[in-house]
């Protein structure tokens, strides 16, 4: 009808979107009966403990019990589809803005060179649009971190707390649990530790693009203060994170291998800030860069792994 937009899955409440999918994914559901006219048994979908390796093989028949098959479950695979469907349409927004902007006469300059339409994809556009896969996978990284409407609509952390995730755990410890205390103190932790990342992952970056922030007027540290101050700053920041991300181990919130996992990682950030500092490059300041990402983002997986495992 005119005057109705068509909305999609970023203007949906999580609310609506994980009632909506809860219903898609109940046993008497439309994924399950799209399974069953295929002759296929489906699985429940939000109860199932298996691990989605295992629920594969099963459906062909092979059974297994397999340890490194049980991860990620079922459960917290079915969750993680609603935030990519929710998600997605934002990202491709982020990537249609970086399609338009390339040229199209390096294209065309690929094409008269005798590339195909593979050559061009990898050699053209996919360079052209690695600087919003970095922008995408930040937005998406904080996106994970902070997902709980999602769970608490779907799962509430089961079956088993195979679904409990950081911001789910610290709900359930302050108004489930009432250890307020505990709950302030994780908080606290988690936003420690965003907040000492941020800072030297950003520096990093601005440094790679110190020019062009300071053709555009952004006043980006590098651009207001120079590179020597910005890479003083960058190594002081790693150390505060590095320390920040050792407080899980000390007050007791996670074991072993989340320390041994925060040191490695912790030390390589340390190394990358030092030869960004000592001996850079063309490409230290970018090789910084990226490593922040993998660096946080392999944290929390640790910090998730030691939490289920251990």
């Amino acid at each position: 009808a005119p005057g109705l937009r068509r909305k999609s899955g970023v203007s949906t409440s999580i609310v609506v979107a994980g009632i909506i999918w809860k219903w898609l994914y109940n046993s008497d559901g439309l994924l399950n009966a799209l399974l069953q006219g295929l002759g296929i048994a489906g699985p429940a979908w939000l109860a199932d403990t298996r691990g989605v390796g295992q629920v594969l093989l099963g459906a062909l028949g092979i059974q297994t019990q397999s340890v490194w098959l049980s991860e990620p479950a079922l459960a917290l695979f079915s969750v993680a589809m609603v935030t990519v469907w929710k998600a997605s349409p934002y990202y491709m927004i982020i990537y249609l803005a970086g399609l338009q902007g390339i040229s199209k006469e390096l294209e065309e300059a690929a094409r008269v060179d005798g590339a195909g339409r593979w050559r061009v994809v990898r050699h053209v556009i996919i360079p052209g649009i690695r600087p919003y896969t970095l922008v995408v996978t930040i937005i998406a990284t904080i996106a994970a971190m902070r997902t709980f409407g999602e769970v608490y609509v779907m799962t509430g952390g089961g079956p088993f707390h195979r679904t409990n995730l950081l911001s789910y755990y610290i709900y359930t410890l302050g108004f489930k649990y009432l250890e307020v205390g505990y709950a302030a103190a994780v908080s606290l932790i988690l936003l420690l530790i965003i907040f000492a990342w941020t800072p030297p992952h950003f520096w990093a970056l601005a440094i790679h693009r110190k020019e062009e922030y300071a053709k555009s007027g952004v006043p980006m540290l590098p651009v207001t203060h120079g590179e020597y101050v910005t890479k003083v700053h960058i190594i002081v920041y790693t150390i505060i994170l590095f320390m920040a991300s050792i407080l899980p181990f000390i007050t007791g919130m996670s074991g072993v291998l989340y320390l041994g996992a925060a040191v490695v990682l912790g030390s390589g950030f340390l190394y990358w800030s030092a030869v960004l500092m000592l001996k850079p490059t063309t490409t230290t300041a970018m090789d910084t860069f990226r490593y922040s990402i993998l660096y946080l983002a392999l944290l929390f997986v640790a910090l998730l792994i030691d939490h289920y495992l251990f």
